[in-house]
């Protein structure tokens, strides 16, 4: 009898390099010393330290002040823990103040690294990285540069790949502006339609592996990306994942509706099971094959294997090529409708993305329809084959494909994609 596999499909979708690992919380508190302060690890506990700091700089405040906003804290109603942090914000001087950003700086800002075990089982992934932390301990012991959802030209290059850093989606505590901690700056977020288009790439490229997460998917701005999953992931083959304690997972599950296509993954029945755990999701290295020495010469012996550059663009075409044709436009794979373009030119190196565009419309008019080819276009920018500047002008005009191709280009890769398909038709 056939069964579903969940962490064997986990396991290979990670070899494939098909996951986008979504870092929470629950990751910095194992990772963090000890001594380094714990409370800005988990975000209850860094809205706590706010109300305390606030206390500390207005003591014209009432006395229950304080406690009404603790008592707040310890509800399990999202809105309620982001009325208080909007409050702390507010008082601090957010998004700007110079307070706001020293309470910052002491809090978040001063976190070490404890135990680098988790983090660097999740660098072995080498998967991209997005975190909602607010924190530098992924950089820390990855040595990966952060980039906040705000540098919307640094987000689109780790997007289509062509950065290693780690995307903070709520912000990082160097940059002030960009932390979202409360309902006015969660608002911002919502409201931020690059942003969003980000999101919505990402849970349509990938599947995503979320770690180290507990209430924090129930926070506005997953909230409304979950709602847009549970339309579109339902008739998609491809599955999100979500590692939770033994103990927990069944109420996680309960958390999720069957179409987010989210499945909840046990790691063990201990906290300190998830690194092992994560660590053994890695890739492994095919052993070498025992290489045959030929007989001795006077001659240096060469090397005639390709060169470590050009292996991993081969690999990275290939990869490309299977995503490509595992997304079905119509009744036709987005790769054989590429091939049938591809084919119209011998040389793509000097191409433009119009020109490409107004190709496809023409060959692929017997393969897809009008509304099929918008598809097209929208998946071949996620695959990152079309590369495209002020995504949130395009977004913005719903698809307005007639007026983004003036500011689009082809992806080097995308080039060479081009070329190779071109040859072989």
């Amino acid at each position: 009898m056939v069964t579903a596999d969940l962490a064997a499909d986990l396991r290979e979708r990670i070899a494939a390099k098909q996951i986008i690992c979504v870092v929470g919380a629950g990751v910095a508190a194992a990772s963090a010393r000890p001594d380094s302060g714990t409370e800005p690890v988990l975000w209850p506990r860094l809205v706590e330290s706010g109300v305390r700091w606030v206390r500390a700089l207005h003591p014209e405040l009432p006395p229950g002040w304080v406690d009404d906003r603790l008592r707040a804290l310890a509800s399990d109603d999202v809105d309620d823990l982001l009325a208080v942090a909007s409050q702390v914000a507010s008082k601090l001087g957010a998004p700007d103040g110079g307070e706001y950003a020293e309470w910052l700086h002491r809090s978040v800002g001063a976190l070490e690294v404890g135990d680098a075990t988790l983090i660097q089982a999740l660098g072995a992934l080498e998967v991209p990285i997005v975190t909602t932390n607010y924190d530098h301990l992924l950089e820390k012991v990855l040595h990966r540069e952060a980039i906040s959802w705000r540098n919307e030209a640094a987000v689109d290059r780790i997007l289509r790949g062509d950065s290693s850093a780690i995307l903070h989606l709520h912000g990082h505590y160097s940059e002030p502006e960009s932390v979202v901690l409360g309902l006015w700056e969660y608002a911002g977020l919502v409201d931020n339609e690059h942003t969003q288009a980000v999101m919505r790439a990402l849970g349509m490229a990938k599947s995503l592996l979320f770690v180290g997460f507990g209430a924090g998917l129930r926070d506005p701005n997953f909230r409304q990306f979950l709602r847009w999953a549970r339309k579109v992931s339902w008739t998609m083959p491809y599955r999100h994942y979500r590692l939770a304690r033994a103990s927990e997972a069944a109420a996680i599950r309960r958390d999720h509706d069957p179409a987010e296509r989210v499945m909840v993954l046990s790691y063990g029945e201990r906290y300190e099971d998830l690194a092992p755990f994560v660590r053994a999701l890695a890739p492994r290295e095919p052993a070498a094959p025992t290489p045959i020495v030929p007989e001795k010469t006077s001659a240096t012996l060469l090397d005639l294997s390709p060169p470590p550059a050009e292996r991993e663009r081969w690999d990275e075409l290939a990869s490309l090529e299977r995503e490509l044709d595992g997304r079905m436009v119509g009744e036709f794979t987005l790769l054989e409708v590429l091939v049938t373009a591809a084919a119209e030119h011998a040389d793509w190196s000097k191409r433009s993305a119009r020109n490409l565009m107004a190709t496809l419309a023409r060959t692929a008019a017997n393969l897809v329809n009008a509304a099929e080819l918008d598809d097209v276009y929208w998946w071949l920018v996620v695959f990152g084959v079309l590369r495209f500047s002020g995504i949130d002008r395009w977004w913005r005009k719903k698809r307005d494909w007639e007026h983004s191709v003036d500011f689009a280009e082809i992806a080097p890769r995308g080039k060479q994609l081009l070329a190779r398909l071109a040859g072989a038709a």
